[in-house]
């Protein structure tokens, strides 16, 4: 047995990820859940040392999750900063934004589109939730990272297929009834 140094890049991944594990709860769906314990398994082999070929799989699996992971929670927590960015991003988590840029195209997605999509998520809420009705339709855009009211009343209803008042009030009818 050997101490693994708490400073490793893979011993934080892991526990970042565990973290991220722990805040989300246990997955609802066994393939995410297979897929959440494989993961886990590739990060503490890092963390501990394998062999090169059982290292090569790590990193190309549960490394890359982790990063993923990381990146995105890191993204989450500053979505209403305007100035967001893809080398922001890969500054704080100390990767290149070319690496930021094939996590996301891993995924399927884009690091803008992901950034979007979530700003969009987060504005939805906001705006059906009744401790924001009080608020403009523009202060809960400008509150979620956009800095033009016009794209973003576009890319709610290209997102939703209606506009953002549409939404407040169907969605603050449905909740009166």
């Amino acid at each position: 047995m050997r101490p693994v140094p708490a400073a490793s890049e893979a011993m934080q991944l892991l526990n970042s990820y565990l973290e991220i594990l722990r805040i989300n709860g246990e997955p609802q769906c066994p393939e995410v859940a297979h897929a959440i314990s494989l993961h886990v398994a590739d990060l503490v082999a890092l963390a501990v040392g394998t062999t090169r070929d059982a290292a090569e799989v790590a990193a190309g699996r549960g490394l890359r999750a982790a990063r993923a992971a990381a990146v995105k929670s890191w993204l989450l927590k500053r979505l209403s900063d305007p100035a967001l960015s893809l080398h922001k991003a890969a500054a704080a988590k100390r990767i290149s934004p070319r690496y930021v840029q094939l996590l996301f195209e891993q995924e399927g997605t884009s690091f803008s589109r992901w950034v979007r999509t979530e700003r969009l998520r987060l504005a939805r809420r906001r705006l059906v939730d009744p401790l924001h009705a009080h608020r403009s339709i523009a202060s809960i855009a400008f509150d979620c990272g956009f800095s033009d009211l016009s794209w973003f009343n576009h890319a709610f209803r290209a997102a939703y297929g209606m506009t953002p008042s549409d939404v407040r009030h169907g969605e603050a009818l449905e909740t009166r009834h």
